[in-house]
């Protein structure tokens, strides 16, 4: 409803169908009943679509320009609404990295004054307010300048289970201390440990109702204490393809801790010891050739030799964060189990603490679910094999 913008039939990377999609959502207002929530205040009354989406994904980048002679007396900031963060992926090993080079500054010449001298100036990045829940970009497609086209880049790139926002919030002062001490060259990095997250001192959480002010404010003295902002990863969008063609699919954590595959119509468990290699991308090795096949000069290589290796070209495109403390983390729907450790019913703790979307959205995720039934049904062996008896009935030959 609204949407007409979208176009279905249009293919699009997934940032940018999702920015096009938030775009028109912020255009919505939402009917009543469609998850409104009475509320004293006339704008909690009746909430837009875009008020949704900031309390959810709404995040603040602090742009500041300060100058190196004069920092006191030469300096400006600012502050620009988002709600993606975009990454660079080339030559960068891990996410830490690739936050690390976003919010590094860097020397510009610039005049402060109409008609003066241009100076050094410093220019950089920070996050001045942290999301609910961090979508994050990873820039996989660049454009060539050598081939003069779109390339995608599959090198191996490491996001942890557990992210510390913290060495990227904005401060206030002029200097930025640095985010984490510099690894030792070749040193392999922590496992990606996807287990219970736990709760880390000065990880009380937070009210996403809270007013802007006292949100900013509260990042930034939780920094200045040198506590951290954990956000825990909740699910990841897949590309698989290159840049001119591919498929989307996600592996999505469940609010209890299990993960998820969504890949069309298959959805199924996922293991996620697996989620590093079916996400970090670089290299995997070749499968060796079969015997009496045009290559069989290489079957030494894959008998205990060097092995061949080929670029994965499945990796992660788009990452989703929760925040700890928020609704959808997910330490908030483990702290929600029963006693004895047994997870409520699914009735039970459906909308547990959350907002329901749309009517119009149940409804057609009930129709959904039921035509994907109906099909599970139509094709299921226990309908479609042949019982014992008429196997047997099969056999016996036929009377003259």
């Amino acid at each position: 409803r609204g949407l007409g913008d979208v176009y279905k039939r249009q293919q699009q990377d997934a940032s940018e169908f999702l920015s096009n999609l938030f775009t028109q959502v912020e255009r919505l207002a939402l009917a009543p009943g469609d998850g409104a929530v009475a509320a004293p205040e006339a704008e909690e009354a009746a909430p837009t679509a875009a008020s949704r989406l900031e309390r959810a994904f709404g995040g603040v980048f602090a742009h500041e320009l300060v100058s190196v002679r004069d920092p006191a007396g030469n300096s400006s900031r600012r502050d620009e609404p988002f709600y993606m963060l975009s990454v660079q992926v080339k030559d960068r090993r891990r996410l830490e990295d690739a936050l690390e080079a976003f919010v590094s500054p860097e020397l510009v010449d610039y005049s402060w004054r109409d008609g003066g001298r241009r100076e050094k100036t410093s220019k950089r990045a920070s996050i001045k307010r942290c999301p609910n829940h961090l979508l994050l970009h990873l820039k996989r497609f660049e454009f060539d300048l050598t081939t003069l086209s779109q390339r995608k880049i599959n090198s191996r790139f490491e996001f942890p289970a557990v992210l510390d926002l913290a060495p990227y919030v904005w401060r206030g002062d002029a200097q930025r201390t640095p985010s984490r001490p510099d690894a030792a060259p070749g040193a392999a990095p922590p496992p990606l440990d996807l287990g219970a997250p736990a709760v880390t001192r000065g990880d009380e959480g937070y009210d996403s109702d809270d007013d802007d002010a006292d949100r900013d404010a509260r990042d930034r003295d939780r920094v200045g204490r040198g506590e951290p902002v954990l956000y825990d990863l909740g699910g990841v969008v897949v590309h698989s393809g290159n840049c001119n063609s591919g498929h989307y699919y996600s592996f999505v954590r469940e609010q209890g801790g299990d993960w998820f595959e969504f890949n069309d119509a298959h959805v199924a468990p996922f293991d996620a010891r697996d989620l590093g290699a079916e996400c970090f991308g670089g290299a995997e090795p070749r499968a060796p050739a079969p015997r009496g096949g045009g290559l069989d000069q290489l079957r030494p290589f894959a008998n205990g030799g060097p092995q061949l290796q080929r670029e994965r070209t499945r990796n992660a495109f788009l990452l989703v964060y929760h925040r700890r403390g928020s609704k959808q983390a997910p330490e908030a729907a483990a702290a929600r189990r029963d006693g004895d450790g047994a997870a409520p019913r699914r009735r039970e703790r459906r909308w547990d603490g959350l907002v329901p979307p749309p009517r119009t959205a149940l409804d057609r995720m009930n129709r959904e679910n039921a035509a994907l039934r109906r099909a599970r049904a139509a094709f299921c062996l226990l309908y479609t094999s042949p019982s014992p008896r008429d196997k047997r009935q099969s056999r016996m030959p036929s009377s003259a």
